[in-house]
């Protein structure tokens, strides 16, 4: 049978493949074509998924302390997804935490050109810019943020704050300033406060969580040094109320000729009698807190002591305490407290002060006693202090219960303190050398250089 000349082999054609190796064209092209259709995804759709797999390696470095493994991965991650905003603010944040200032600042720039409204790149330029010491352009950041948002001084008390920080830093526009966080404070003191029937200024309101967490967690002798001067200081103050009413009453009874008061008479004695009656109920509320605190120290005679003296002002210290916040309520009241008296207390130390000589200045007709501008600016900061000393102990207790929201994860806020706290006493600092307390001022320098910081403006 003649051979089919389709199937016919020449002389001279090479010999097929063998079996095993007869798929391998067919699997080059199959790759290739598989390789075209993929090359996209891999550039493209995978970047951002191996970026997160970078941010996340970013957190676990943080967490362990490795600042410089959690830049490079979250610099990896912003390599492979260039295009997300976030991921350049979450290594812009680590920058400004390393001191790289001007890096996160070019980061922010960048989010910024393609999305000038982006809020958290604004703020975090000002403060990249704050941490630079250019204090004035991180202002200008700031209000070019609030003017995008609309802000009044009618905004919510975080961003009061906010605004009469950078205010202060920068040096300009101190009444304003002083305007802002005043706002803020009243705010902030205008919210219930466990379920007290009278209301308590935020300086108290910090006082008393203070007191509460510091005897939860080791801290009773604290609270009773940071109580009992404040609970003298409004002994004072009730004391001088009183006598004013007094005298305004004889004045008054005087110049009306033994007639019935007027309506201007009464309102003025009805104000008289306000403030005494708010500052029993804020003197009270305290003497309840540092009656628990002798009870917890055994120290029985001067808890009978306070609790008498609450019953003097027909008051009831089982009621009050009954009505004190709870730990956790407390726990967010010293974080507020913290950021907002320590941002008064620079604010009033940074202003114009009268010139008074032994305590005393002149006013037409009278010679009368002064409180230093600042004492009270002082009285703050040592209260943001302390809060904050409270606050950072109980991050290490059961007591800072961070389900409940007071910080997403304590551990983090725990890596801050040292800075923290070193910046709350640069600002103490400041204000003691206006002030001429040279003594007090290098105590505040020992211990920021105690905390591995060095005293000085860079530390914002």
């Amino acid at each position: 049978m003649d051979p089919d000349p389709n199937t016919a082999q020449r002389p001279d054609a090479p010999e097929p493949p063998t079996s095993p190796d007869q798929p391998l064209p067919r699997l080059l092209v199959t790759v290739g074509f598989s390789t075209l259709l993929l090359l996209p995804l891999v550039m493209y759709g995978c970047g951002p998924e191996w970026a997160r797999w970078d941010a996340a390696q970013a957190v676990i470095a943080y967490d362990r302390g490795d600042m410089e493994q959690a830049i490079f991965q979250l610099t990896t991650a912003v390599e492979r997804s260039p295009r997300d905003p976030r991921l350049k603010i979450s290594l812009a944040e680590k920058l400004i935490e390393s001191g790289r200032g001007k890096e996160a600042e070019v980061l922010c720039d960048e989010i910024l050109d393609r999305f000038p409204d982006n809020a958290s790149a604004l703020i975090t330029k000002a403060n990249s810019q704050q941490a630079q010491g250019h204090f004035r352009a991180a202002l200008d950041t700031f209000n070019l943020r609030a003017r995008q948002r609309n802000w009044t001084i009618g905004s919510n008390a975080y961003e009061l704050n906010e605004r009469a920080y950078f205010k202060a830093l920068a040096g300009v526009q101190l009444e304003d300033a002083r305007e802002d966080i005043d706002a803020a404070c009243l705010i902030a003191s205008r919210t219930q406060f466990g379920s007290l029937p009278w209301r308590l200024g935020l300086y108290q309101r910090s006082l008393v969580a203070s007191g509460i967490v510091a005897m939860e967690i080791g801290m009773t002798e604290s609270a009773l040094e940071h109580l009992s001067p404040a609970i003298d200081s409004l002994r004072r103050l009730l004391y001088r109320s009183r006598h004013e009413l007094y005298r305004e009453i004889i004045e008054l009874t005087v110049a009306a000729k033994q007639l019935p008061p007027d309506e201007k008479v009464a309102n003025s004695k009805n104000e008289f009698r306000n403030v005494i009656r708010i500052s029993e109920q804020t003197l009270a509320t305290l003497l309840t807190v540092r009656a628990l605190a002798w009870q917890q120290l055994g120290r029985d005679e001067y808890r009978d002591q306070d609790r008498a003296e609450v019953r003097e002002m027909s008051l009831n210290s089982d009621d009050i305490l009954a009505a004190l916040p709870e730990l956790t309520e407390c726990v967010g009241t010293l974080q507020i407290s913290v950021a907002f008296l320590d941002t008064r207390g620079y604010i009033i130390g940074q202003m114009p002060t009268p010139v008074a000589e032994n305590n005393r200045i002149e006013l037409s007709d009278r010679t009368i006693l002064v409180s230093s501008d600042f004492d009270d600016a002082l009285r703050d900061l040592n209260q943001s202090v302390f809060a904050f000393e409270v606050y950072a102990k109980s991050l290490e207790t059961e007591v800072h219960n961070h389900a409940e929201g007071n910080v997403p994860d304590p551990v983090a806020a725990q890596k801050t303190v040292g800075k923290e706290k070193a910046v709350l006493l640069y600002h103490r600092l400041v204000v003691r050398q206006r002030s001429g307390d040279a003594e007090g001022a290098a105590q505040d320098a020992a211990a920021i250089k105690a905390l591995g910081c060095e005293p000085g403006p860079h530390l914002f």
